[in-house]
């Protein structure tokens, strides 16, 4: 029923899980007075529940830690769903489940792979937001989640069959109703983001000058795109990876150096006196 890969990952899963509950009741102790005090007094109860329901019936002890822990186990769940919903990639699996006589061919991978890239991006991101704010955090980690699936997927479909044609239209169809829509969301989110962190951090007159240098260097780079379809995929991958990195980089720097001081202007109202009456 489950696949070797499969009870890798729920492995994986549980662990994880069991960790969470585990981290959460010591550091609830901790934060109380003492893992031996708390369990052993009258706020065992909560100290256990808390973890247990996911804070919602007590506190889960160190926020970060429990969150990193939980997160790792649900994408440990979802690999292992996927794993064994694929079987994973076996020819010989496919075949009996499509009820095949002979075994597909198989081909090995014969393409490129931007998402460690991304993962490593997403990491970076994740690990400077610790220090920086809680919104390069949430970049980060939506980054990673989106490498890890992807990443995944694009290893399942490159041995799907042994027709690299038939390999990335079954990956297309699979991932294609999400990664238009989701894409463009955290990509806008994020260069958004990122630009506004730059021009909060320059001068009135340098965010001007900034503006329209990235727009003129979008614009630029979406016509060479547009006119040239036959650029290779390498080519426009390496040159959206390096204006993202410009982008993150710019915004990393504008948000760990912060806003700029701006002035506030408040009108100064003249209070006349009212004018005398005059008499008749």
């Amino acid at each position: 029923m489950f696949t070797r890969g499969s009870r890798l990952f729920f492995g994986l899963a549980t662990a994880s899980l069991l960790g969470a509950m585990l981290y959460g009741i010591i550091t609830n102790g901790l934060q109380s007075g003492g893992v031996i005090e708390t369990l052993t007094g009258k706020g065992a109860v909560d100290a256990v529940l808390g973890p247990i329901t996911l804070g919602y019936k007590g506190g889960v002890g160190d926020h970060i830690g429990f969150s990193l822990l939980l997160a790792f186990a649900v994408c440990s769940l979802a690999i292992g769903i996927g794993s064994s919903a694929f079987r994973d990639g076996d020819p010989e699996a496919i075949a009996e489940l499509a009820n095949l006589d002979a075994v597909p061919p198989v081909s090995e991978p014969n393409d490129l792979s931007a998402w460690p890239l991304v993962a490593a991006f997403g990491a970076t991101a994740f690990t400077i937001g610790l220090a920086v704010g809680p919104a390069l955090t949430v970049i980060g980690v939506a980054a990673l989640v989106i490498a890890a699936v992807q990443w995944t997927v694009q290893a399942w479909s490159e041995r799907a069959t042994g027709d690299p044609a038939v390999n990335r239209a079954i990956r297309s169809r699979l991932m294609g109703p999400l990664e238009l829509p989701v894409g463009a969301v955290v990509i806008i989110g994020a260069v958004v983001f990122c630009l506004s962190r730059i021009l909060l951090t320059v001068s009135k007159e340098g965010a001007i000058i900034v503006g329209s240098v990235v727009g003129l260097l979008f614009f630029t780079v979406g016509v060479v795109l547009s006119k040239a379809p036959e650029l290779r995929r390498s080519v426009v991958v390496v040159t959206l990876l390096g204006l993202g990195t410009l982008v993150l980089a710019l915004g990393i720097f504008g948000a760990a150096n912060g806003e700029r001081t701006i002035e506030k202007h408040h009108e100064e109202h003249a209070l006349s006196a009212p004018a005398a009456p005059t008499g008749a």
